[in-house]
C-alpha cells in the first residue's frame, strides 16, 4: 500500500513539474514574442514610416530617368528630362539627388518630390554633405562650394575640394597650390600646408600634414584648430585611430610616434625609432578602444621586426 502511494505521489509531482515547465516556457515565449513583435506594431511602423526612403532609378519608354518610390509604389518624375538620376543620394525627404539633364548634359539637383532645386549647370558635382556640394563649371577652371540653394559658400576657386565632415574640409588652393582647412561656418582655418593628410574630424583630434617641408600636427576641436606643432620629421602619415602616426626622418628611415597622451594632445613620443626601411601595421582587435593595440611589421634590408604596441 505504501509502495502504491509512493508511486502515485511521484506521478503527481511529475505532472505538476511538467505543467510548471510548460507554463514557464509559454511565459518566456510570450515575452520573446512581445519583444520581437514591438517592431511590427502600427505605432512603431508609424514612427519609422517616411524616415528613410527607398528609391530606384527607372526609365520611361523615351529613355527619361525617374525615381520609383518602392514603399509607396509610385513614380517620381523630375520636372526636367533627365538621362541619369543618382537615386542613392536620397535616403530621407530632406535629401537632394543629383541628376544629369538630358538636354544639356549638365548636373543639377532635385528634391524627393522630383522638383528641380538647383538648375543643371555643372560638369561635375558631389553629393550634398552637411548642406554643401563641391561643383565645377569647368574642371580646368577649378571647384567651389554651393549650398542647397545653389549659392556659393565663398568666392574662392579651389584646385581641389573635399566634402565637409563635421564642418571641416580639406582644400587645395589653385594659385599657390598649397593645402588648407576650410570651415563651413568660419571660412579658412589654416593654409600654407604642402600637404594635409586624410582625417575624420568626427572621431579624430589630430590632423597631420607637411608645412615648409616638415611634418606637422594640428589639434582640432569641432571646427576650430586649437594648436599646430611642427615636428622634427620629413614626412608623417595620418594619425591612425587618433593613436599613432608613422613618420620618416631626413635619411628616409621610418618609425612610429605615439600621439595618444590624454593629458597633452600635442605630446609626441617616439615608440619605434626611425631606423627602418618600411613599416606597416595591423590592428589586434582585443581592446575596446579600436586601434589601441597594434602589431607593426618593421622592415630592414636583412630582417623583419614584429613589434606590438599599445596606445
Amino acid at each position: 500500500m505504501k509502495k502504491a502511494c509512493s508511486i502515485v505521489l511521484i506521478a503527481v509531482v511529475c505532472i505538476i513539474g511538467i505543467f510548471a515547465l510548460k507554463n514557464y516556457k509559454n511565459a518566456n515565449d510570450t515575452k520573446e514574442n512581445s519583444e520581437v513583435d514591438i517592431y511590427k506594431t502600427s505605432e512603431y511602423q508609424g514612427i519609422i514610416k517616411g524616415s528613410y526612403l527607398a528609391y530606384e532609378e527607372k526609365f520611361d519608354k523615351n529613355g527619361n530617368a525617374y525615381l520609383y518610390d518602392d514603399e509607396n509604389k509610385k513614380k517620381v518624375k523630375p520636372s526636367i528630362e533627365a538621362s541619369v538620376i543618382y537615386y542613392d543620394d536620397i535616403s530621407s525627404k530632406e535629401d537632394f539627388a543629383r541628376f544629369i539633364s538630358k538636354e544639356s548634359g549638365k548636373i543639377g539637383f532635385i528634391n524627393s518630390n522630383g522638383e528641380v532645386v538647383i538648375q543643371p549647370e555643372y560638369v561635375t558635382a558631389t553629393k550634398m554633405y552637411e548642406g554643401y556640394s563641391v561643383v565645377s563649371n569647368d574642371k580646368q577652371e577649378g571647384y567651389y562650394y554651393i549650398n542647397e540653394k545653389g549659392e556659393k559658400l565663398n568666392d574662392q576657386i579651389y584646385e581641389e575640394g573635399e566634402n565637409f565632415t563635421n564642418g571641416i574640409a580639406r582644400v587645395k588652393y589653385k594659385d599657390s597650390r598649397a593645402w588648407g582647412l576650410l570651415s563651413a561656418w568660419k571660412g579658412p582655418l589654416v593654409d600654407g600646408f604642402d600637404k594635409i593628410n586624410d582625417f575624420d574630424p568626427v572621431t579624430e583630434q589630430h590632423i597631420t600634414g607637411i608645412i615648409n617641408g616638415k611634418a606637422a600636427m594640428m589639434i582640432v576641436d569641432g571646427d576650430n584648430v586649437k594648436e599646430t606643432k611642427v615636428l622634427g620629421y620629413k614626412d608623417i602619415s595620418q594619425a591612425y585611430h587618433d593613436c599613432f602616426a608613422i613618420v620618416q626622418n631626413d635619411e628616409g628611415k621610418y618609425g612610429v610616434i605615439d600621439v595618444s597622451s590624454p593629458d597633452d594632445p600635442l605630446e609626441v613620443k617616439e615608440v619605434i625609432p626611425t631606423s627602418y626601411d618600411n613599416i606597416t601595421y595591423n590592428v589586434i582587435d582585443d581592446n575596446p578602444w579600436y586601434g589601441a593595440h597594434d602589431r607593426f611589421i618593421c622592415t630592414l634590408s636583412d630582417r623583419n621586426d614584429v613589434i606590438v604596441e599599445e596606445f
